[in-house]
Order: structure tokens, then C-alpha cells, then sequence
């Protein structure tokens, strides 16, 4: 797939003061992806390589450092990643601690943290069990959103985040129905001022799929495949909004690591390896002794 960044336009949408707000907050932090998104490795760019996975990057500088961990996502508590990264973090001794995917809850076990979350479940319960702070990689929701909807339609967005959710769910151990979780997650996006229109709710999801996602005949049995942002195959819309949005992810990740790691913090962070690849050039420049 060849490098599908727009240029971010100048759109405000007309949704009342708070809309606007976030749209004027996404587009400098657009203004500043359109300065320093030459910093980052291009789409284009990573097609073309090949690296190992889990990718390891460390950098220190005295007392303060990046410890980043670029994982594959899983969800089974034997594997050898699991230990890698607890393995790594009493290595390392971090002060602070970072997590993708959001804000998840710390479970008490291994087998639940890992089972119900993965990565992002042991990267809490290990910050949990150690005292460590530990917060979220991601930008606030609502902002990226915000971002979002000046490229795509709201509802376009909104089953781009509901469907993102169900490979991960397929792989989890967690017991809960899929459509329990499908109509807590939606109730969740619908607070969203720009998500407040369809789907509404489980019942609309399928008919929401056949506008956005016709390719797929059942929308409940989409793959990763649909949420890579540089596939070998274009699947549909899901592919070029995966594209904007990791973008758009990777220049927040990149200045909140940067920030931390300026402070004198010892920074353990989880996160796929694509992301820690794509993120490398601008992190050494930042952060390696000079």
C-alpha cells in the first residue's frame, strides 16, 4: 500500500463550541504532524523492511531513559513475551509506565490480565503490583475523533472503532458475550458528539457494515487483515482510516515519550512493534546523547 497521509485540511465542523474546540486542538496537532511527520518512518517506508518481533528499543541518557517494547498482541499467559516484558521492566526500573489501548482495569491474576487484555493487562497489573504510575499511550478519544471526521464521515469512524475491537475480543479469554461488549462500546462511542448518530446501537451495527464495510458479507467475522494500515491487499475503508489513525497515534506517542523521558523519567512503555519502528528516527534524535 503506498502511503495514503493526506494533507489535513482546514475544515471546522459546525457541531457547537466544544466540537469546535477539538477540531481547532486536532488541527495543531495536525499543523504540527505537518512539521514533524518527516520525522517519522513513512508508510511506504515500513512496507518495504522486515524486522524482529518484539522490537526492542532502549535508550538512556544517566538516571532517565526509554525502555519501548514493540510487542505482537497476545493474550496467552505462557508466552515468552509475557515474560520478556516483566523480565525487562525489574531490568529496567521504571518510574513511570505506558500502556496501548487505553485505560483497561488491573486484574489480580496473571492468567486474567493477560487472558481478558494482553499486553496492555500486564503492563497494568505490573504497575499495580509495583507502585510504578502507569497511563495510557493513546490521545483522548474525542480528540482523535475530531481528527477523523475531517476526512471521514462519522459513521465511517464509528464502525472503524466498534469493528477495530472484535479480532481482539475473538482472541481473548474473556467470557463475556460479544454483544454485551458490542452495545457497551457503542453506548461508550455514542457519547462522542460527532459519533452520536448511527449505529445506535447492536441492532443498527448491521446495517451501518453493509454503507461502510460492503466487502464483507458478516462484519462480525472481520479479521485483522481489515485494521493493517499498510496491507499487501487493500480490504476497504477500515485500511485507510487504520492508516490516519495510527498516524495520528504515533505523533502523540512520540511527544508524551519525549516529554516524560525529558523530565528525568524512567520510561517503560508496551505498544505493537510497527509503532516502536515507525517511531525510532525521531526518538533517537530526541533522546540519544548528543
Amino acid at each position: 500500500m503506498k502511503n495514503t497521509k493526506p494533507t489535513p485540511s482546514l475544515f471546522f465542523p459546525e457541531s457547537g463550541l466544544i466540537s469546535l474546540l477539538l477540531a481547532c486542538l486536532s488541527i495543531s496537532l495536525a499543523s504540527c504532524g505537518r512539521e514533524t511527520s518527516h520525522r517519522l518512518m513513512t508508510f511506504q517506508e515500513y512496507r518495504e523492511i522486515d524486522h524482529p518481533v518484539p522490537y526492542i528499543l532502549r535508550l538512556e541518557q544517566g538516571e532517565r531513559g526509554l525502555l519501548y517494547f514493540g510487542a505482537r498482541h497476545v493474550f496467552d499467559p505462557a508466552d515468552p513475551q509475557i515474560d520478556a516484558i516483566e523480565r525487562m521492566w525489574e531490568e529496567f526500573h521504571p518510574t513511570v509506565a505506558f500502556n496501548e489501548g487505553g485505560n483497561p482495569p488491573v486484574l489480580a491474576t496473571r492468567e486474567e490480565a493477560v487472558g481478558r487484555i494482553g499486553e496492555p493487562g500486564w503492563v497494568r497489573f505490573l504497575a499495580a503490583r509495583d507502585g510504578v504510575p502507569v497511563f495510557s499511550l493513546e490521545p483522548e478519544r474525542e480528540v482523535e475523533t475530531a481528527h477523523l471526521v475531517r476526512r471521514f464521515t462519522p459513521e465511517e469512524v464509528k464502525v472503524f472503532y466498534i469493528l477495530r475491537q472484535i479480532p481482539q475480543w475473538r482472541n481473548s479469554r474473556d467470557p463475556r458475550p460479544l454483544a454485551d461488549r458490542l452495545e457497551n462500546m457503542i453506548g461508550g462511542l455514542s457519547l462522542i458528539q460527532e459519533l452520536a448518530g448511527a449505529p445506535r446501537d447492536y441492532g443498527e451495527l448491521a446495517e451501518s457494515c453493509v454503507r461502510v464495510v460492503p466487502e464483507i458479507p458478516d462484519c462480525l467475522a472481520i479479521t485483522r487483515e481489515w485494521f493493517d494500515p499498510v496491507p499487501d491487499v487493500r480490504k476497504g475503508i477500515t485500511n485507510d482510516i487504520s492508516a490516519e489513525a495510527s498516524w495520528f497515534r504515533d505523533l502523540h506517542m512520540l511527544d508524551l515519550l519525549i516529554d516524560r523521558v525529558r523530565r528525568g523519567e524512567r520510561v517503560f512503555a508496551v505498544v505493537g512493534a510497527s509503532h516502536v519502528v515507525m517511531q525510532e528516527r525521531p526518538l533517537r534524535r530526541a533522546l540519544e546523547p548528543k
